[in-house]
């Protein structure tokens, strides 16, 4: 909430920005100071904020935490109040001890084992929130789960460090991050090519009441299976 909002001019705020982001491609900081600030409208006859953020650092704020005053404890087992699902939603873990919370980050941990669609990771070298130990878990959980895609080890999950990068590295370094995202899709839509071609092949060629019938396999495997089943129910009761 100390963060600066509000600036003289426009003028003012882009020097401020220019000097804030600098590390940003030049074009990417030319949209932001288009779209991200705004005449300020509702403080006319202040001359001292003309120009504010047209993202309130209190809208920033409620994106990014939910709050949790009425927390547990630490220790606790339960909460002192009834839920109530319309005002504390969500709360897993150990969030139910904190007075802010987000849940997603939770959620998406636990689902990343089942995404069944390619993933391709890229972080900025610099960037607080993707240390060395951090990447190494997403690149090993991704995918690796029941329905997922296989992971890294199948080459379905990549990751791409970008050295000078920071948090912020789509915005500092359009190149890097465009050039092997480029790769990658062309890597992965030549692989859907094949994949079509083989699932494709044998099934065109059969008539539209074999494509609508079940094959004479299954019913082989069928009656293997189940007959398997009943000598071995043979063979407990002859125990018995």
């Amino acid at each position: 909430m100390i963060k600066k909002d509000t600036w003289k001019s426009r003028t003012e705020a882009e020097a401020y920005f220019r000097k804030a982001l600098k590390g940003w491609d030049p074009r990417c900081l030319d949209l932001w100071l288009k779209y991200g600030l705004r005449d300020n409208t509702a403080e006319t006859e202040n001359p001292e904020s003309a120009v504010c953020l047209a993202t309130t650092k209190d809208q920033e704020i409620a994106q990014s935490l939910r709050p949790n005053f009425v927390d547990l404890q630490p220790g606790s087992n339960q909460s002192d109040y009834l839920h109530d699902p319309a005002f504390w939603t969500d709360v897993t873990g150990h969030s139910e001890t904190l007075p802010f919370y987000r849940y997603e980050p939770i959620v998406l941990w636990r689902l990343l084992k089942y995404v069944r669609p390619s993933v391709l990771w890229i972080y900025g070298g610099k960037s607080i929130m993707a240390t060395p130990d951090q990447r190494a878990e997403k690149l090993q959980r991704t995918g690796t789960g029941v329905g997922g895609s296989g992971g890294h080890k199948n080459g379905r999950v990549k990751e791409i460090v970008i050295p000078n990068g920071g948090h912020f590295v789509p915005f500092e370094d359009v190149a890097g991050v465009a050039g092997p995202a480029a790769d990658w899709i062309k890597q992965e839509t030549d692989r859907w090519h094949e994949e079509e071609e083989r699932i494709k092949k044998g099934w065109l060629e059969l008539t539209a009441k074999q494509r609508a019938s079940i094959p004479n396999e299954w019913l082989a495997q069928m009656d293997k299976y189940f007959m398997k089943g009943k000598t071995r129910e043979a063979q407990v009761r002859a125990k018995l």
